[in-house]
């Protein structure tokens, strides 16, 4: 099998709730070349289940279990030592993806080889969803000015 452009990787604890619409966002990319590596991190609801039937459903899914519990930095670096793909992308096991989030990044990537490292804007929202939209610098000299206090990157 051809190694992925882009390798996902989506650590999960107990994330039965919106997973399914998470894992179907990804998967419903404009941009298809990619794997997902979905790190279960020792949940104790249907996670699991879950993720063994969309892996049943789609060769690009990964399925990783942890052993116990390593929090998400454990997971994310979990997901690491099992990617494969030119470029590493992150996502959150509640999060909706918009279509065409991996084709923009991609893109950008490749035409910006001085580039290693972006992010997007986001949209969370509440119980009654309602959204905002959150957009965060975009010059070098402000983010590296940002980063003195904070990270300004919503899932590389």
């Amino acid at each position: 099998m051809q190694k992925p452009e882009i390798s996902i990787i989506m650590p999960v604890y107990n994330g039965e709730k919106y997973l399914a619409e998470a894992i179907e966002s990804l998967l419903n990319q404009t941009f298809s070349d990619f794997e997902l590596i979905i790190i279960n991190d020792s949940s104790t609801d249907k996670t699991a289940k879950i993720i063994k039937e969309y892996q049943k459903k789609d060769r690009r899914i990964k399925f990783v279990q942890n052993e116990f519990r390593k929090g998400i930095v454990g997971g994310l670096n979990t997901g690491l030592t099992h990617a494969q793909g030119k470029y590493i992308a992150r996502a959150d096991a509640d999060d909706i993806y918009k279509r065409n989030r991996l084709e923009l990044q991609y893109s950008f990537l490749e035409m910006h080889s001085d580039v290693y490292l972006l992010g997007g804007g986001y949209a969370p929202f509440d119980q009654n969803g309602h959204r905002i939209n959150v957009f965060h610098p975009t010059s070098s000299v402000l983010i590296a000015w940002k980063f003195l206090t904070n990270t300004f990157f919503c899932h590389p």
